[in-house]
């Protein structure tokens, strides 16, 4: 994915006081994997919350997402209901732990209903930072309430208070359907629905070419011009009020910006993109495999890896390698290992992982040989995590996740340790040709081989 802004939480304590406004963020549109845009707020530990959120003001392509834990969209908030009117409140409203929940872990013998204090006439329910559904008998008091499906024992568990959210999202002029990024996400907060303009009445989400008609030349995200030109939207800025002349528009002010960088080096200087990995050592078949993509920090050394299949990128030979090879390649340039664990779990002899980095082209298959290593036993749901350790056959795939049989005790789904890792095996003999992209700097590139023997 790629986004404007990015906040997460690692730790167990609140992230407060945070202002994201007036920036004009464009998505370059080869980001065709994943979700683009605006940007996210994650809240790793799946059961703190983010306080005295502002948004407002900001230009950029759809969305602003709600994530959890590994890095999974959230889809329920409110009511059940999807969008960021009501997936805000799963990590942005105060929270209180149940009292059969000490610090938040369910305990077994206590897994479906709870009590706690003080009172609230309005909440949520999360667990494992995702909205989980109450049943209706008996129905849920200002003190207590029963889960419609019972947790497991080790899982985050939190009531959110509905009453006592200080999340702003206002005034953000978003478009929707664009290259690269614009998944809707919505419905957005009231505060950002049909009240943006100089009207206050037109809409601050817009769709495709309504969106990027407003501006002087929207371009590809890597070049154009971001100026606002869409006069019912001139100087309508939600604190227009309080901005200097040439800042009241939403976005940026691309006037001040110009005068602060006058004087400075109008040719930007970037290091040259080298692209060092020309072919990746020769594998084995039926075992497991670990290889990475490398390339010099060029303008920086943060950027992503994908596989081109544009002909129009490669000399119209960009080369490919078929779904059975069992080839798999992150985001990272990690090439089929090993890529950190992102979930993980066991039920009845069947252990169910999936991954913390997004896959760029390959996915895990059914009969693939995997190698689990680095699990280490902690505490809570880490307690039985060096049981996951070995060496195991895929037998069932899931969208985001895949499964084999482990022997050992049940345990429930957690983020393991980070240096929890999985390597994949290739699975058909082959030499295959593809060349891959770093970045956004898809005019320095070559290709990658993986010989598979």
């Amino acid at each position: 994915m790629s986004v404007c802004a990015a906040i997460t939480s690692n730790t167990k304590r609140s992230i407060h006081a945070i202002e994201i406004a007036h920036n004009t963020c464009a998505i370059e549109e080869g980001n065709n994997s994943g979700f683009g845009g605006l940007g996210h707020q994650n809240d790793h530990t799946d059961n703190q919350y983010f306080e005295d959120f502002n948004l407002h003001d900001n230009v950029s392509p759809a969305p602003w997402i709600i994530a959890r834990s590994s890095g999974t969209v959230v889809t329920k908030g409110i009511g059940g209901n999807g969008g960021l009117a009501n997936t805000y409140a799963v990590d942005s409203c105060y929270r209180y732990y149940p009292n059969e929940a000490p610090n938040g872990f369910v305990v077994a013998g206590a897994t479906s209903s709870f009590t706690f204090l003080p009172a609230m006439s309005s909440y949520l329910v999360t667990v494992g930072g995702q909205y989980s559904a109450l049943a209706t008998a008996p129905a849920p008091t200002p003190t207590s309430f029963t889960l419609q499906s019972a947790a497991d024992p080790g899982d985050f568990i939190a009531m959110r208070d509905l009453n006592d959210c200080p999340w702003t999202f206002r005034g953000n002029l978003l478009g929707t359907g664009l290259a690269g990024s614009g998944k809707p996400y919505d419905p957005y907060p009231a505060s950002n629905g049909a009240n943006c303009g100089v009207t206050r009445t037109a809409s601050c989400i817009l769709d495709g070419t309504a969106f990027t008609s407003l501006f002087s030349n929207w371009g590809t995200g890597r070049s154009g011009s971001f100026a606002l030109t869409g006069a019912s939207y001139l100087n309508s800025a939600a604190d227009a009020g309080s901005r200097p002349s040439t800042g009241k528009n939403p976005g940026a002010d691309l006037t001040a910006l110009e005068q602060l960088t006058q004087g400075v080096r109008s040719a930007a200087y970037y290091p040259v993109l080298t692209m060092v990995t020309t072919a990746l050592p020769g594998a084995t078949v039926g075992s497991w495999y670990q290889a990475s993509l490398q390339a010099s920090a060029g303008a920086s050394p943060y950027k992503g890896w994908w596989v081109e299949t544009d002909p129009g990128q490669c000399g119209g030979n960009c080369g490919s390698f078929p779904a059975s090879a069992g080839i798999i390649v992150g985001r990272g340039g990690v090439v089929n290992g090993p890529f950190i664990v992102g979930t993980a779990s066991r039920v009845s002899g069947v252990s169910t992982f999936s991954l913390q980095q997004t896959l760029m082209a390959g996915a895990p298959l059914v009969g693939q040989t995997i190698l689990l290593s680095g699990f280490l036993d902690g505490t809570g749901s880490q307690a039985n995590d060096g049981s996951f350790n070995g060496i195991c056959v895929i037998s069932e795939l899931a969208a985001n996740s895949f499964s084999c049989l482990q022997s050992g005790m049940d345990v429930a789904s957690h983020s393991p340790k980070d240096a929890s890792v999985v390597s994949f095996a290739p699975m058909a003999a082959g030499n295959y040709r593809f060349w891959v992209v770093r970045g956004m700097e898809r005019f320095r590139r070559r290709e990658a081989r993986s010989d598979s023997r």
